[in-house]
């Protein structure tokens, strides 16, 4: 749900969200709509709303260059209405959340990014599995790991 967010806000503040080439992400979702049977009756509905709007944002997205060929908005009007769908669907995603939350989902919590700016690049840390190939070698002998 966070990358969605992320994906809602930013075709939500942008002059230009036709712009925008969101990818519809299923994440979750399609294990999701099997496990919502399980929950309970008050949760259905926002977490439904939620990926309703989302999804009519997305068929938006796909039937863009259509819309762009149509005599019926100006561009004006297109961009209003991208922004307009992903408002929607952020009017709901407060709510889907804390319907998951009751259900028994978790959220993480997500560390902040350190911002970096050219021509630095952000500190990585130690790799995580074994080093296995040459190249992995030879940059890990280079930091000193």
């Amino acid at each position: 749900m966070r990358i969605l967010e992320q994906q809602l806000n930013e075709i939500f503040h942008d002059d230009e969200p036709s712009r925008y080439v969101p990818s519809r992400t299923p994440l979750y979702f399609a294990y999701l709509a099997g496990e919502v049977r399980f929950f309970a009756a008050p949760s259905i509905q926002p977490i439904s709303e939620f990926y309703r709007r989302y999804h009519h944002l997305m068929a938006s997205y796909e039937s863009l260059p259509q819309m762009k060929k149509s005599p019926l908005r100006t561009p004006d009007q297109l961009e209003w209405e991208l922004r307009v769908n992903a408002g929607f669907a952020l009017q709901m995603l407060v709510e889907a959340v804390r319907a998951l939350k009751n259900e028994g989902g978790v959220v993480d919590h997500t560390e902040e990014w350190t911002p970096a700016e050219y021509p630095a690049l952000p500190p990585i840390p130690s790799p995580a599995f074994a080093v296995t190939s040459k190249a992995d070698r030879v940059r890990a002998e280079a930091r000193g790991a």
